[in-house]
């Protein structure tokens, strides 16, 4: 269940990037191209991708030709499109200007991996990805965001010690809501509960929204049970009804209630 409820949480956190002017490689001067960006969200490209792939397509030549930049952000446009191949050859491309733009290659990769249906398919692109991402630590190029892209791919293969060692990585560079998220769902796979709930609850001091996110209150209020803590199960659940309350008929927040309500009436069963 955890996995399945990760994909989107994942695929969120990959493709937010493109909209991030700071993000440009040698340019200390918002020029036309990087203000073409302000004011889009990945929503608008998934709306009307052919509208923004013709509109950037007119801003090439005022775009510097050398870092990589446009190449970028038409890689984006693509993955909004789920045009895989165009993406990866786009990607590719920023990537030879510009060595920087390594993990959006690698993004690409892990994204299309969840819309995989193949496991053949959804392995050799996680493989891919982390060859990438391995590839820009060996060099030196590391970030935050290359290690939690390096848990991401193994926390989706269910190599979750791994995992936590790179969401660790993350975190000891910058402390992120994501990657306590993920960190705390892969000590709950690990059956590490207090671990599990210590971390979702640091995600959560950061971000409130974590309140939102299926998948970390669901792990929290299971991490909960498994504690034989049910009166935090049960804060927790409430909190997640209140945020997401289209969830409180879906069976997997269905299966933790009963958990729940299993443990206040059999206590030590």
């Amino acid at each position: 269940m955890n996995k399945n409820l990760l994909s989107k949480f994942l695929m969120l956190g990959t493709i937010l990037g493109f909209m991030s002017t700071s993000s440009v490689a040698n340019s200390e001067i918002l020029d036309e191209c990087t203000l073409f960006w302000e004011d889009i969200n990945y929503d608008h490209l998934q709306n009307a991708p052919v509208r923004y792939l013709d509109a950037w397509r007119k801003l090439e030549r005022q775009c510097d030709k050398d870092n990589g930049y446009f190449e970028r952000q038409l890689g984006y446009i693509y993955l909004a499109q789920r045009n895989f191949p165009d993406a990866e050859r786009a990607f590719i491309s920023s990537v030879e200007k510009n060595n920087t733009y390594a993990n959006d290659l690698a993004q690409l990769y892990i994204t299309q991996s969840q819309y995989s249906q193949d496991e053949k398919s959804q392995i050799e692109l996680l493989a891919k990805a982390q060859k990438v991402l391995l590839g820009m630590v060996e060099d030196n190029d590391v970030s935050h965001a290359i290690f939690f892209s390096l848990g991401s791919t193994f926390f989706l293969q269910g190599d979750f010690s791994d995992a936590i060692v790179y969401f660790k990585k993350s975190l000891n560079m910058q402390k992120t809501s994501k990657a306590y998220s993920l960190l705390g769902q892969a000590y709950f796979n690990e059956r590490n509960y207090e671990s599990a709930v210590g971390s979702i609850l640091k995600a959560f001091e950061l971000d409130k929204r974590v309140s939102e996110d299926e998948s970390s209150m669901l792990v929290l209020a299971m991490s909960h049970v498994a504690l034989e803590d049910f009166e935090n199960a049960k804060v927790t659940l409430s909190l997640l009804s209140k945020t997401r309350p289209d969830l409180v008929n879906t069976a997997a927040y269905q299966s933790v209630f009963n958990e729940i309500v299993k443990g206040f009436i059999e206590p030590g069963s």
